[in-house]
Order: C-alpha cells, then structure tokens, then sequence
C-alpha cells in the first residue's frame, strides 16, 4: 500500500449503554480502528483522522474521544490524531476531512 496524506476512520463503530453503574460504550465493529491504528503503527500517513459522528440516540462521550484516548493507549502519538468537526453523514465525513488536508488531490487511506 502507499503512503498518503492521511488514514481516515469513519465513525459508526461503537454504541453506549447506560447500566445502573453509568453509561458505558461497546464496540459495534471494531474492525476498522484497529485497521486505522496498524496503517499509523506502519508510518503509512503522517496523521490519523476520526470523524466526529453525531446521532441523535447516541448517549455518552463522542466517539471520536473514545477512539482517540484508545489509540493513544495503545501507543499512538497524539500529535499524529486529528479529530473532524460534527458529522451526520458519509458525506459530512468527507466535506469535514477535505477541510483537514492541505493537498488539493487528498491522497487519503479510508479505513472501511
């Protein structure tokens, strides 16, 4: 795989439950963070990218904190994440990371 400009997780891959000891979240699909995390371990783009996925039903901390706090447990520098503004939509998503890169091609590897 080449390099690029950027690794790109999309949101949608977690939910949160409230139980009687608080609101907790679980993975829905993790697969495509661990994804995201293997190509930023591999130095395949200077950053990682995860949006900032808002729902309506969605109770407790975003998705994107979670994922973040987790990549940095797990060895990523934080200097290499970037988080995108709210998000509705596969498409929010993309308008939210062209507004991150600085090329005009954004050679990015999105992490499905």
């Amino acid at each position: 795989m080449k390099n690029a400009e950027a690794i790109v997780v999309l949101s949608g891959m977690t939910h949160s439950v409230n139980t009687k000891n608080g609101i907790i979240s679980e993975w829905n699909d993790p697969d495509r963070f661990f994804g995201g995390i293997e190509l930023i371990k591999s130095n395949k783009a200077p950053i990682i990218i995860f949006t900032r996925g808002k729902v309506p039903w969605k109770i407790g901390p975003a998705e994107c904190d979670l994922l973040r706090e987790k990549a940095i447990e797990m060895g990523v520098d934080s200097n290499k994440i970037v988080i995108t503004g709210e998000v509705a939509t596969t498409e929010d998503e993309a308008r939210e990371v062209h507004k991150i890169l600085s090329s005009k091609r954004n050679n990015v590897i999105i992490d499905t």
